[in-house]
């Protein structure tokens, strides 16, 4: 063949691989593994984009510094850690907030260690003043005072199951927070909350001491889950379950300007067919699920340890549902009792 004619032949292979990959970046993760049923070529292509673009390591380096990444998802599993936040949001819509911040979910008893993990990786703690301190002095703190503190029920909380929040800034700039939990993340998560406003789509902020956040997307040290991820990334739709929160009109204009169509009732869900009343698990058919890459240091591949498959997660139940008014109601069907604490 003729040099013109193997030149010619080159780019228009290079051109139509550019073009499909322009198309594979216009497709959801539902999308993808449907378009990757089509054909083998198809399949193979589709999985070599999914294993690019849904690497976790490439959102973790926005607050790490890549030697770092190894241990910390080392630390994530060992401590039972969840990421949610709009970290979840940004991995499943493969986007980039360049003002946004990392949040951790993580269990009370794991705190001490997560925190000190942290600033050995360069992060620093931050008092609510926004000075320096250390994670052990604030952690400290937010035990005394509920141990001090007569309080009755579950007030001595704040919003369910959390007992403190911790901030650090990092390498990177951006700021992480540590949210510690006396029950479960994942029921956290799960917005069941006495003074929080939530989304079953989007991260939606709330004040808490500093800040903290209930969302729908998380992600595991081994999984990624959404749990609505078909309203939320291919529908664009986002339902509040909190309609008493002073500031929602700035929080639903916050997430309109990223994409997502607000839905406040049940009319509304009904109109699109979306966010059905019906019971939910984590895992079940409907949530999309996203297993992460195995962890790796130096080359070498690091097995997953046996039961690591978010047992806990997984175990998580809720039914969805609408009041008369037509405003939505989340009820989890696994609640923990908060621990009684005397005061001292």
């Amino acid at each position: 063949m003729p040099l013109q004619q193997v030149s010619a032949l080159i780019n228009i292979l290079v051109y139509i691989y550019d073009a499909h990959q322009h198309v594979l970046q216009f497709l959801s993760l539902r999308e993808l593994r449907i378009y990757g049923t089509t054909c083998k070529d198809i399949h193979l292509a589709v999985e070599e984009f999914v294993k690019k673009e849904y690497d976790i390591d490439t959102y973790l380096t926005r607050f790490l510094l890549k030697k770092d990444i190894y241990t910390f998802c080392e630390v994530q599993r060992m401590t039972k850690t969840i990421i949610s936040g709009s970290i979840a949001l940004q991995f499943f819509a493969r986007l980039n907030f360049p003002s946004c911040d990392m949040d951790l979910y993580t269990p009370s008893k794991e705190a001490s260690f997560m925190c000190r993990c942290l600033e050995l990786f360069g992060c620093v703690a931050k008092a609510k003043d926004g000075s320096e301190t250390t994670a052990v002095a604030l952690l400290d703190a937010s035990w005394r005072l509920m141990l001090e503190t007569p309080v009755n029920g579950n007030s001595l909380y704040g919003p369910r199951g959390i007992l403190t929040v911790v901030n650090f800034s990092t390498p990177t700039g951006r700021l992480i927070q540590v949210i510690v939990t006396i029950i479960p993340p994942v029921e956290v998560l799960m917005g069941y909350h006495s003074s929080e406003v939530f989304s079953l789509s989007c991260i939606i902020r709330c004040s808490y001491h500093t800040s903290s956040a209930a969302v729908m997307n998380f992600i595991t040290s081994t999984h990624a889950y959404s749990l609505y991820g078909w309203e939320t990334f291919d529908l664009g739709l986002s339902l509040y379950t909190r309609h008493h929160f002073a500031g929602m009109p700035q929080v639903v204009a916050k997430y309109t300007r990223r994409g997502w169509k607000p839905l406040t009732n049940g009319s509304q869900a009904a109109d699109y067919m979306v966010f059905k009343p019906m019971s939910r698990s984590v895992g079940d058919r409907i949530t999309w699920k996203l297993r992460l890459k195995l962890n790796y240091s130096d080359g070498f591949e690091k097995p997953r340890p046996v039961g690591s498959l978010d047992v806990k997660e997984r175990a998580m139940k809720w039914f969805l549902s609408y009041d008369i008014m037509g405003f939505p109601i989340l009820r989890p069907q696994v609640v923990t009792h908060l621990p009684v604490l005397a005061p001292l």
